[in-house]
C-alpha cells in the first residue's frame, strides 16, 4: 500500500547528464520530498559527452544516482530502486500529495511512466493531480528555451504571469523555494540571467 504521504513508493526522475537535466531533476526532487516527503527517489541519468561536473548535489541529499551507456533497461535498476515504482521525467513536479488531490496512488501498480497514469496534468490546466509536467512551459517559463543552455531558470528569475492556474502557481511557489537553496546545494557556479 502506498502512502497520501509517498510511503512505500519508489519515484525514480529518468533524465540525461546535461546542465537542463541537472536543474530540472534538482526541482523533480526538491517538490516530491515537499509533497511526498515519505517517497523514495533514484535517479538515473544517461552518460553523454558534457565534460563538467553535475548532478553533485545528489550525495548532498541522499538521493542514490546511477548513470548508464546507451538505453536504459529496467532491469538495470533491480536492487537500486525496487516495485512500485515510478518513473518520471525531469520536467515533472510533485505539486500534492495524493490525498488533497483525490486520487488513489494504489494505481501505481510495478513499474509505471507517469505518462501512463491520471496522476500526471499539464501545468496550464485546471486539474487536481499530483504532478504536473511544465514541458509546454508555466506562467512565462518557455522550457524550449531553457534546453541546452548554460544558464539556470532557477537562479533569479521572475516567471510569474498575472494569470495562472492553480498549477502553475504551485509550481511557482516550488520554483522559488528550490531556487533558494539549489546553487548552495549543488556547488554548481551558473552565469547569471
Amino acid at each position: 500500500m502506498i502512502s497520501s504521504l509517498g510511503g512505500g513508493l519508489n519515484i525514480l526522475i529518468s533524465c540525461d547528464y546535461s546542465v537542463c537535466h541537472n536543474w530540472m531533476a534538482y526541482l523533480c526532487w526538491y517538490s516530491i520530498n515537499k509533497n511526498l516527503p515519505d517517497a523514495k527517489v533514484f535517479i538515473t541519468c544517461c552518460r553523454n559527452n558534457v565534460n563538467c561536473n553535475l548532478f553533485s548535489w545528489t550525495k548532498k541529499v541522499n538521493v542514490p544516482f546511477r548513470m548508464y551507456n546507451g538505453e536504459y533497461k529496467l532491469k538495470n535498476s533491480a536492487g537500486f530502486a525496487d516495485i512500485p515504482m515510478l518513473i518520471l521525467p525531469p520536467d515533472v513536479v510533485a505539486i500534492r500529495d495524493f490525498e488533497e488531490s483525490g486520487l488513489d496512488p494504489n494505481v501505481i501498480k510495478d513499474v509505471c511512466f507517469v505518462d501512463n497514469t491520471s496522476l500526471i496534468c499539464d501545468a496550464r490546466e485546471e486539474e487536481f493531480c499530483v504532478f504536473a509536467s511544465y514541458s509546454n512551459g508555466w506562467g512565462k517559463f518557455v522550457t524550449s528555451e531553457w534546453i541546452n543552455r548554460s544558464g539556470c531558470p532557477l537562479l533569479g528569475s521572475n516567471f510569474k504571469d498575472p494569470i495562472m492556474t492553480f498549477n502553475e502557481v504551485r509550481i511557482s511557489d516550488l520554483w522559488k523555494a528550490s531556487s533558494l537553496t539549489f546553487q548552495t546545494i549543488s556547488g554548481d557556479k551558473y552565469e547569471k540571467i
